[in-house]
């Protein structure tokens, strides 16, 4: 895939590459990017890359089919791909929470929920709420 650069654009943003698909601020300096399956961390301060957040097997893909759904809160960043599976990942230390499974369609949306709970949407209509300390998922909605 292509790989974003950090380079200011004359208006004072970042220039990446093409196909940003989902984009969080935090409110205090730190952007955070998926484009195709990869996850990228900003300072918005140095106007530069951090970091990429890597999956278990240390790749920067950690979506089969890229990054459809990202969210953000002080400590965590969940992410949902195209291959119906959740990403959890503590922010403190970039580590990889847990994996959460059970969407057998893409992940339309995502969103934390307090700190150990998220909830998920996928494009066949069906709709979990998970307990990420358990890693479980209950299923309701549906298409």
């Amino acid at each position: 895939g292509a790989a974003a650069a950090a380079a200011a654009d004359g208006a004072g943003g970042f220039a990446t590459a093409p196909g940003v698909r989902a984009a969080r601020y935090d409110g205090e300096g730190l952007l955070i990017s998926a484009d195709g399956g990869a996850v990228r961390l900003w300072s918005m301060e140095r106007r530069r890359r951090i970091c990429s957040l890597k999956s278990s097997q240390g790749r920067e893909e950690l979506h089969a089919g890229g990054v459809s759904s990202m969210d953000t809160s002080d400590a965590a960043v969940l992410t949902g791909g195209g291959d119906g599976n959740l990403r959890l990942f503590n922010l403190e230390d970039l580590s990889l929470r847990c994996s959460l499974r059970g969407h057998a369609a893409p992940i339309s949306s995502c969103v934390l929920l307090g700190e150990s709970h998220a909830a998920s949407a996928s494009t066949d209509g069906a709709v979990r709420l998970w307990d990420v300390d358990s890693e479980a998922g209950a299923a309701g909605g549906g298409g």
